[in-house]
Parts: C-alpha cells; sequence; structure tokens
C-alpha cells in the first residue's frame, strides 16, 4: 500500500506502545499532516507477555535507585489515627521496595520556627539532610478548624528549595472530608515549586481500629493511594535527577549546582 509522506506539520511526534497483549506488541510511529490529521504506521518489535508487561509498568528496574520516602506523623497525640494510617501506607511502600524514612513530630519535635535562629539550631542540618534526600512527602495531619497541624505548619516554614520538584502526598484525619487542609498542603507545595497528588486521602477516627485501619473502603483508598505516590513519585524523581544533571532549560535549572 502506497503512503504519502506529509507535506506539513510535524515529521515525527512520538512512539508508543499500542497495545499488549498475549502474542503482539506493536509501536505506532504517528505523524501530523496538514489540517491535523494523524497517520499510523506499524512497526513489529518483539513481543512481549502479559505477565512481563505487567512487571515493567509496575516496578522499576533493579538497577534503579529505590524511591526515598519521608513520611512525616504531624499529629502529637499519643493515640493517633493519624499515625496508625501512616505507617500503614508506609508498610505497603516499603513493601514494593521504596526506601521510607518516618519522622514522628511528637517524638522529634522541633523549634518554632523562627527565621533569625532555626537554621542555628543543632537539630536542623541533620533534618535538613533527610528533608532533601526525599522524593517523595507523606503529610499526615488532623483536621483542626479546616486547616492542617501546627506541628506540621511548623515543619514545613523550616524548608523550601528542598521540596522543589517533588511530590507531595496528604492524609488527613477529618469529620470535614480535609479538603481545606489538603488544598493548603497543594498551596504549599505549588509555592515551595513543589508537585502535589490530584486528590488527598481523608479518614475518621471510626475508621481506625487498634493500630489497625478497620474500614475495607478506606483501605482500597489507601492502596490506590501507594500506588499513585509509588508510580508517580518515581516518574518525578528520575525527571528532577535528569533535569539537574542536564542544560536544558525548565524550573530545575535555578537549582543545579
Amino acid at each position: 500500500m502506497h503512503r504519502r509522506r506529509p507535506t506539513s506539520g510535524w515529521p515525527l511526534t512520538v512512539k508508543y506502545r499500542n497495545r499488549i497483549e498475549e502474542g503482539e506488541d506493536s509501536i505506532l510511529t504517528v505523524q501530523r499532516a496538514r489540517h491535523g490529521r494523524f497517520r499510523c504506521f506499524p512497526r513489529t518489535v518483539r513481543r512481549l507477555t502479559v505477565a512481563e508487561a505487567r512487571e515493567s509498568a509496575t516496578f522499576p528496574a533493579m538497577s534503579e535507585v529505590p524511591l526515598q520516602v519521608l513520611a512525616v506523623v504531624g499529629s502529637l497525640r499519643e493515640r493517633s489515627v493519624t499515625r496508625i494510617v501512616l505507617e500503614h501506607v508506609v508498610e505497603r511502600l516499603r513493601a514494593r521496595g521504596a526506601a521510607v524514612d518516618l519522622l514522628d513530630l511528637s517524638l522529634e519535635p522541633l523549634p518554632l520556627y523562627n527565621p533569625d535562629t532555626a537554621y542555628d539550631h543543632p537539630a536542623f542540618p541533620p533534618l535538613q539532610a533527610r528533608v532533601e534526600h526525599a522524593d517523595v512527602y507523606l503529610l499526615g495531619t488532623p483536621d483542626y478548624h479546616g486547616s492542617i497541624s501546627s506541628p506540621l505548619k511548623n515543619f514545613l516554614d523550616h524548608f523550601w528549595r528542598e521540596f522543589a520538584g517533588k511530590l507531595f502526598a496528604p492524609l488527613v484525619a477529618s469529620h470535614e472530608k480535609g479538603l481545606t487542609a489538603i488544598d493548603q498542603l497543594r498551596t504549599v507545595a505549588r509555592q515551595c515549586y513543589a508537585w502535589s497528588l490530584p486528590y488527598g486521602v481523608s479518614f475518621l477516627e471510626d475508621d481506625v481500629g487498634e493500630d489497625v485501619v478497620l474500614n475495607p473502603k478506606l483501605v482500597q483508598r489507601l492502596e490506590m493511594f501507594e500506588h499513585d505516590a509509588r508510580v508517580y513519585g518515581s516518574l518525578l524523581a528520575r525527571q528532577r535527577r535528569a533535569d539537574l544533571a542536564g542544560v536544558d532549560p525548565g524550573f530545575l535549572a535555578r537549582y543545579r549546582k
């Protein structure tokens, strides 16, 4: 069959995997001609089994750097449901190869943020190293008057550049769905040139028992939350490393050493 080459438009835009089925794997070369029409030319490549495809799409290669996660417990309560839910997600992340650092602000309190003295405090340099090392921030907080907790806000106030290009993932204990608290964390992410998940997970005290998540619907939502934090956190981490090591323009160019 004769194929005419496009006379205008993009000569070549993108190659993508068309479909992965048992016994078939093809790539389409997409070309855009005039008037926005697309032409696709299939090219056969090595066949993958469904198991291979799913494994490659779900788990990073063994040679890759494991995802670094900092999980911050923003509640000071001794029997905190925020802590229980956050630890539930932490266990799932660790089981899937992520390296998780748990920061419990009830056990590692920070002095009230004062720009004149905060960076001279002996606890700041080691904490700064932990924050800088992370790719993803799991931020757990109770909802107080439609806002995040003061310990979590105080933690966030200590940092800025360390968050750039990384992912915020919010968990909120709330009787009001935690929408305003989640929005506040998105605002912090935006101000610090970070990314955030397009949603957060909120939960009630009744959803949680003695050191365990009881509500099956919450368990399912946390599975999705863990998956998205891990997958999109890994994608952003790889791109962030490439941008910092590269020379192309982009918002992370200012952070190159």
